[in-house]
């Protein structure tokens, strides 16, 4: 959800839903020019691979970003970013599967916005001024 945001706030076009049913009607407006990223520790989460394959069948390119191991959604994806296979898959606390995968969201954001800093900059500006108005001054 943080990566969504911070795509928003650069002025990317991009769509987030805790809600399958959402997600899957989303992918009927797009084409080929969009990607789906899909986090999956696991890589074995049927929500996250019904929509892989629902995505994959409007010729989306799917990003995966999971555990460096074989998996459904592994197989599926047109691209894989894999993290450290830490943890087992039925753990107490996702620490590092849950860091890491935030880690792969940053360089992603930092890949997606490096040609076009300026532009990001004048939004990431906007944004941050209007969330100011939130804060309380001493």
């Amino acid at each position: 959800m943080k990566y969504y945001y911070k795509l928003k706030r650069a002025d990317f076009d991009t769509f987030f839903s805790l809600d399958t049913n959402m997600v899957m009607e989303f992918f009927s407006y797009m084409d080929e020019k969009d990607a789906v990223v899909a986090f999956s520790y696991s890589g074995q989460s049927i929500e996250i691979i019904e929509a892989c394959k629902a995505a994959k069948e409007q010729h989306i390119t799917v990003i995966a970003v999971t555990r460096n191991s074989p998996s459904r959604l592994s197989k599926i994806a047109d691209i894989c970013l894999f993290v450290p296979n830490q943890e087992d898959v039925m753990r107490i606390g996702a620490f590092t599967s849950k860091n890491t995968s935030m880690m792969m969201a940053d360089i992603l954001y930092l890949g997606l916005i490096q040609d076009d800093l300026k532009a990001i900059e004048i939004e990431l500006v906007k944004t941050r001024k209007l969330v100011e108005r939130l804060k309380v001054k001493d």
